[in-house]
């Protein structure tokens, strides 16, 4: 209660609200379920040193000494891979007797904010995270049971032999962001500390390199701070050059009483016209139900 006191005046005041004060507003009488209610809300954004993304100036660095929050295990970003590494660290913790503390820094607002994929999942590593997930909850409600791929011209949609890796039996078709939530639920259970809201801005190092005892990064694709570690310590050397695609995604709200109605099991891919031509350029398209009433477009080119 002192911490959550003196976090909340630091706010009155105006000054930097740090990591400690933040995580103490977190645990105050204040927050229901993690959700922020209206007063601390309204201090934040009054606060002339405290954004949305909790990023503090120089100057405001100065009014008042920041405490520091030692982790054995420090995550950066609170994806699928950096919430399933800290889940892991403390399954492993409680199979061996041993206590290690493990923080997830998280940029969006909330866990899963930056998460826009609509995808087929499949299930492997989450029957290895979670064998009881289905128990558990997780939002994974629609089986994929029969797949199709065609070539589309301009007129014609031509049916193709589905190649082995479009064959989606036994996946599902899920959100993505949907299922980052509920991996950050379960990690906060186990007792991960996950800070949505924060930022990691620079890579600290310490004469030997390092500056924390294991630090993890999960920031996904070209994630800044992963660009300048690759840099530092040339990691890209010898190695197969990164590949990206540009994607876009249209969510349609449907009736599912019009006839026919949609199949929410049956994700159709395409390779369509013209992306292919020229050869080197490859693209496509995919729609998906995840429930009955919402058709997911997806579009995508590959370079």
């Amino acid at each position: 209660m002192q911490r959550f006191q003196r976090a909340l005046n630091v706010l009155r005041r105006g000054n930097v609200c740090n990591g400690v004060e933040l995580a103490a507003l977190r645990e105050g009488p204040l927050f229901n379920g993690g959700l922020r209610h209206g007063v601390i809300s309204s201090l934040l954004i009054a606060s002339p040193y405290v954004s949305s993304g909790r990023k503090f100036t120089a100057e405001a660095a100065e009014l008042e000494p920041r405490d520091s929050m030692d982790y054995d295990v420090a995550v950066i970003g609170a994806g699928p891979a950096g919430l399933a590494s800290a889940i892991r660290i403390k399954q492993m913790c409680e199979e061996q007797g041993r206590d290690i503390s493990v923080c997830v820094l998280e940029k969006g607002a909330e866990v899963g904010a930056h998460i826009l994929s609509g995808n087929v999942f499949e299930t492997r590593a989450l029957d290895e995270l979670f064998p009881d997930w289905k128990e558990q909850g997780a939002p994974l409600h629609t089986p994929v049971v029969k797949d199709s791929f065609m070539f589309l011209t301009e007129k014609m949609a031509l049916p193709l032999p589905n190649p082995p890796q479009m064959h989606n039996d036994g996946n599902y078709i899920i959100s993505l962001s949907q299922l980052t939530r509920w991996l950050g639920e379960r990690a906060e259970d186990l007792g991960v500390e996950v800070y949505p809201g924060f930022a990691a801005s620079e890579v600290l190092y310490g004469e030997d390199g390092a500056n924390a005892r294991t630090t993890i990064f999960a920031e996904g694709c070209r994630g800044s701070l992963s660009e300048t570690v690759m840099k530092k310590f040339n990691l890209r050397e010898g190695v197969d050059p990164q590949t990206y695609a540009l994607g876009i995604k249209e969510v349609w709200q449907v009736q599912a009483r019009v006839k026919p109605a949609p199949r929410d099991d049956t994700p159709p891919h395409d390779e369509a016209q013209p992306l292919w031509t020229p050869v080197a350029t490859s693209g496509g398209s995919s729609h998906s139900h995840p429930t009955r009433n919402l058709l997911h477009i997806p579009r995508h080119i590959d370079f």
